[in-house]
């Protein structure tokens, strides 16, 4: 079948403009407050992103897209994070779906390719909807409620997801489900506005990343194509499992909690420079016990983005990343970004917690990357079977 997307010659293959980031970051920083405010989700801000190719950032160059890798993408993520974590986290999910097609794509071709070409014309988000009200987690273990049901001429789709990020703004969901018989799992694409999906508006209330419209979505019914299944695996293999090493989802989420932590660091700055008590005389950043704290948030932070470009750099040049390699990370990253921005809001003290000041909203963004898988205990557990062997016997 010849391929929906014209070829781009190289020497006019569009990339991102990285020299319009830092405005695009203050924009989004401009109105994130009022989005947290009142929960609602950013619209606006995909269209500027994507004006300046950063929706487009990991989609193959022959698409018309970046070309970019993992590492490109955690750049552009943690300072996207640092404008609005909430659109960071949407278009983390974004990234992660592309991202990981542009290396291994297993999907029917024609399908790929439509999906691709609506990203390259138009602001086309996608995610992938696994996690459901009964199951949880799935990369816990147990089987999908939503159900996939073939016809003749394609399937019907009858299920309920929660914790779907971006819902509000989605082109695309791959939805997760198990098949009628119960014999495999499954992912299939299905186009947010098609018949019989239904937004459960405001079902997201969270005292974190509040402007993400992580709302549960109702599949009724809901008829796809047959190639619109873009695989099937044996249930009793985990999801998580099923989803290789799980780089993508991991290290690009990670970035965006990172750049919300910057941001708190930013406001710390700005603050111990501009705030001078009667009492000293002076600025606070002139006292050497905040200079040290100062020191603190940056050791943290640089460790965290060190440690993060680092694997992916690695990733990027095809070395072996393990699923145990991509937990460590992210578990020291989380735990970094976090406790970098609480040290921020104690040094400020009580003004830290005013509303009127966005430090306040980036500790409640940062707190939700402990939401995300890995879990530490996965972690733990992952890297304890890899030093001593699996369980052999309960004990």
């Amino acid at each position: 079948m010849p391929s929906l997307l014209r070829a781009i010659p190289e020497e006019q293959e569009p990339g991102a403009d990285w020299s319009a980031l830092p405005a695009i970051v203050a924009a989004l920083a401009s109105r994130a407050g009022r989005h947290d405010e009142d929960g609602s989700f950013p619209f606006e801000n995909f269209p500027l992103l994507h004006k300046h190719g950063f929706l487009n950032l990991v989609i193959p160059r022959r698409y018309g897209g970046a070309g970019g890798g993992l590492l490109d993408a955690l750049r552009a993520l943690q300072e996207i994070g640092r404008g609005d974590a909430a659109t960071g986290l949407v278009v983390a999910m974004h990234y992660n779906a592309h991202g990981n097609l542009a290396r291994h794509c297993d999907w029917p071709q024609d399908v790929y390719e439509r999906v691709v070409r609506s990203s390259i014309e138009g602001v086309a988000l996608i995610n992938g909807l696994a996690a459901e009200p009964i199951l949880g987690a799935p990369a816990r273990g147990g089987q999908f409620q939503t159900v996939a049901a073939e016809e003749r001429e394609g399937w019907r789709i009858d299920g309920h997801k929660f914790c779907c990020t971006g819902s509000a703004g989605l082109t695309w969901m791959t939805v997760s489900a198990k098949t009628q018989d119960g014999k495999f799992n499954g992912s299939w694409l299905v186009p947010a506005d098609a018949p019989g999906v239904r937004i459960i508006e405001g079902s997201w209330n969270q005292t974190g990343m509040r402007a993400t419209a992580s709302n549960e979505v109702v599949f009724e019914n809901v008829f796809v194509p047959k190639n619109h299944c873009l695989g099937l695996w044996d249930p009793t293999i985990s999801y998580g499992k099923s989803q290789q090493s799980g780089a993508w989802f991991a290290l690009t989420i990670s970035a965006v909690y990172l750049g919300a932590a910057r941001a708190a660091q930013d406001f710390l700055l700005d603050y111990v420079k501009k705030r001078t008590p009667t009492s000293l005389g002076a600025p606070l950043s002139e006292l050497p016990r905040i200079r040290e704290r100062v020191g603190q948030v940056e050791i943290l932070l640089r460790g965290a983005e060190r440690l993060l470009r680092g694997i992916a750099g690695d990733y990027d040049r095809n070395e072996t990343i393990t699923a145990n390699d991509v937990g460590v990370v992210k578990q020291i990253v989380r735990e970094n970004t976090i406790e970098a921005t609480e040290l921020a809001i104690q040094t400020i003290g009580g003004p830290g917690f005013d509303k009127k000041y966005p430090i306040e909203r980036h500790l409640r963004d940062v707190l939700v990357s402990r939401a995300h898988g890995p879990q530490f205990d996965s972690s733990c557990l992952g890297l304890a079977n890899e030093l001593l062997g699996p369980i052999e016997r309960k004990v």
